[in-house]
């Protein structure tokens, strides 16, 4: 027989017992119950098909995004306006550039917070004026989305897109803005930064041609002094590319370096006299003061070397950058960049010049 005291701690023992399974199965079930939930709802979410109830929460998002995407397509057609003053060779297609001017308004916006955006729409009267093509569009296209809702449809990508008529009416009200004033500043401040550019150009090519002929000339008249030494009319090889086939923007700026001090001969003069045209072409190349536009270019320039994409694009098969593409592109950089600055839409400070520069070279 159990002592009283006994059987009573062995029925406490059995009671916690059942008391602490019946805690894991209730947390068990809760814990899946919970999970079974979410996975609903996150389905409910992401799947073609939604609830109303989920739908409508989505909406207040669609409207961000819809006068985000209205405000990219006004400012970058602001600059498509503009950009036809870089045309300065056959690599120039519009429709090509057209399109990237929309991918660079369209990373521009995404950038931006709600209140940023329509603080700097707001910020002049030809920006008020498309600001307001966009908020009128983007409230047609949400009252449209909500209707859908309401009346029972749940696939997602009938309700929240931006019907073709709304498109073109909006493209309509852009016009009816009057921003040629804007549109012929852009141009004439990107047409005197390109043609700067071209003078610079040519004239740092004409230069570097000069101080390479000038170097041949003397080390051929050199060589000819030395004993045994046969003068030669082929051009240097030291890595330096010939006189006809040079162009800045394709020499991978030569660090400078200091001859050596040896016993003339023919290659000590030959080495000497090719290391003094490297630090002259590095100077040229190197300038203290330089434009953004040849900023740009020489970045770009650089960039195209480490990235794939830009490397299928703008280095040819035989390893030679298209320079005339290269301009081009960032002409058409810099035709954004005047756009923001013109426009109002960004205070290019010196800092964000630096860093814009510092993105373009590490593409």
């Amino acid at each position: 027989m159990y002592e009283p005291l006994e059987s009573y701690r062995q029925y406490r023992e059995y009671q916690d017992q059942r008391d602490a399974e019946y805690a894991e199965n209730q947390q068990a079930i809760g814990e899946a119950v919970t999970t079974e939930r979410y996975a609903a709802l996150s389905e409910a979410y992401h799947s073609p098909v939604a609830t109303k109830t989920t739908l409508r929460a989505q909406v207040g998002k669609f409207r961000n995004d819809v006068y985000k995407s209205l405000v990219a397509e006004a400012v970058s057609i602001v600059a498509s306006c503009a950009v036809k003053a870089v045309k300065d060779s056959d690599a120039f297609d519009y429709s090509r550039e057209s399109a990237i001017l929309g991918q660079l308004a369209k990373s521009w916006v995404e950038e931006q917070s709600m209140y940023d955006v329509q603080s700097k729409m707001n910020s002049t009267v030809i920006l008020s004026s498309f600001d307001c093509a966009c908020k009128k569009y983007t409230d047609i296209i949400v009252e449209k989305a909500t209707k859908k809702i309401d009346k029972g449809s749940e696939d997602k990508n009938y309700i929240f897109e931006i019907e073709d008529d709304d498109r073109e009416n909006f493209y309509k009200e852009l016009d009816a803005v009057n921003a040629d004033e804007l549109v012929y500043t852009i141009r004439n401040r990107v047409s005197d930064a390109s043609q700067s550019f071209l003078n610079d150009y040519v004239k740092d090519k004409l230069e570097i041609k000069s101080i390479m002929q000038d170097t041949k000339n003397t080390v051929d008249a050199l060589k000819s002094t030395l004993p045994g030494a046969t003068p030669t009319n082929d051009a240097m090889d030291d890595g330096i590319p010939s006189a006809s086939e040079y162009d800045p923007y394709t020499f991978h700026n030569p660090e400078e370096t200091t001859p050596a001090v040896e016993t003339p001969t023919t290659e000590s003069v030959e080495e000497s006299y090719m290391n003094i045209a490297k630090r002259k072409i590095h100077k040229i190349m190197n300038k203290p003061c330089m434009s953004i536009y040849e900023a740009m270019v020489l970045n770009l320039s650089t960039a195209a070397y480490k990235n794939k994409a830009l490397t299928e694009e703008f280095v040819t098969e035989n390893a030679k950058l298209d320079t005339d593409a290269v301009r081009t592109r960032a002409g058409v950089m810099y035709t954004w960049l005047e756009t923001l600055n013109t426009s109002g839409l960004e205070n290019v400070t010196e800092e964000y010049l630096k860093n814009t520069l510092e993105e373009i070279k590490n593409l």
